[in-house]
């Protein structure tokens, strides 16, 4: 699977769409939350049932864990460095697919970076956040900062191999 740290995951959560209007699942249609502050303030001490997606309240990827709270994955790409994860992976797997795929792989992880590029994307998504707010999601996603090592700044990773 692919990971992304929460502080990015959580800034893309409410920038998401034209204009930023709606958010990531349109939550701002539920939750008329005028600010970033206000949206991630909600997000960490709102009870889960009152978020527009509960199971996302619960955990930002709570379709990784089993029901014993353990990730049920075997390898983990982190987001931030992704282009340089898949080869590893690659290698790792020593999968067909993926070495008969390889140019265009490398050409759709080429376009999806070139994609989501925009204004904001010049600006580190750790700089969104005070450090309350920093520290309200790291404690909200504890499970998923001990789980794949996130800290509270911006760096890269290597991949992340499960047993």
């Amino acid at each position: 699977t692919v990971v992304r740290d929460p502080l990015s995951l959580l800034k893309s959560y409410y920038f998401h769409g034209k204009n930023h209007k709606f958010g990531w699942g349109h939550f701002q249609l539920y939750h008329s939350l005028e600010t970033f502050d206000k949206f991630v303030d909600f997000y960490c001490n709102c009870d889960p049932d009152e978020w527009h997606i509960p199971e996302l309240n619960k955990n930002l990827f709570s379709q990784i864990y089993d029901e014993n709270e353990s990730p049920k994955i075997n390898f983990a790409l982190y987001y931030e460095s992704l282009d340089n994860q898949i080869f590893k992976l690659i290698e790792i797997t020593d999968s067909k697919f993926i070495s008969k795929n390889f140019k265009l792989i490398k050409l759709l992880i080429h376009k999806g970076a070139k994609k989501n590029q925009n204004r904001m994307s010049n600006i580190n998504y750790t700089d969104f956040y005070s450090n309350k707010l920093k520290n309200m999601v790291k404690k909200k996603c504890e499970k998923i900062y001990d789980n794949f090592e996130f800290s509270n700044r911006r760096e890269k990773k290597n991949l992340k191999i499960f047993k």
